[in-house]
């Protein structure tokens, strides 16, 4: 069995706004940083970055915070 990766979507307030995310829940730890204190909060901990809301402008703010990202 292989580890969970740590998922952060951007811009979107539920997984289930996101189409067919279920097929890798039992791979990804995700958590939904719909505003900028959501994404300070789990930014730090993403291995991967899922931009949802391409209008949403917090990652400019917080991209410093990334340090885990692999994608």
């Amino acid at each position: 069995m292989s580890e969970q990766i740590t998922l952060v979507i951007h811009g979107v307030a539920s997984v289930d706004e996101i189409p067919g995310i279920e097929r890798i829940a039992a791979d990804a730890q995700i958590s939904c940083a719909p505003d900028l204190e959501a994404l300070q909060e789990f930014l730090p901990n993403a291995e991967v970055l899922l931009g949802w809301n391409f209008r949403a402008k917090d990652l400019r703010q917080t991209w410093h915070l990334a340090e885990q990202l692999r994608w």
